[in-house]
């Protein structure tokens, strides 16, 4: 996956896909996650959720998460029909 990075960025589903994959031990590769991440489409609010999970420990992924999560606060919550408890 780390190959086809540049070409998954308009692919938002496939950004948490993509966050797993990375060595976040590696100081160069986490460099280049984090400024891909700002290239990334606009993720959905359930990818958003997931990058708080503790899967994704990283203050590089749950800063923009957070980020993302506060768009979607003005919304009603009827707009978010695929949502699920």
């Amino acid at each position: 996956m780390w190959r086809f990075r540049y070409s998954l960025t308009s692919e938002a589903r496939a950004l948490t896909k993509f966050l797993k994959c990375v060595d976040w031990g590696d100081a160069q590769e986490a460099r280049q996650a984090a400024d891909l991440m700002q290239a990334w489409a606009p993720i959905a609010i359930a990818d958003a959720l997931e990058l708080l999970s503790p899967d994704f420990s990283n203050e590089q992924v749950s800063l923009p998460s957070a980020v993302a999560l506060s768009s979607f606060c003005c919304l009603p919550f009827g707009s978010f029909p695929n949502l699920q408890f």
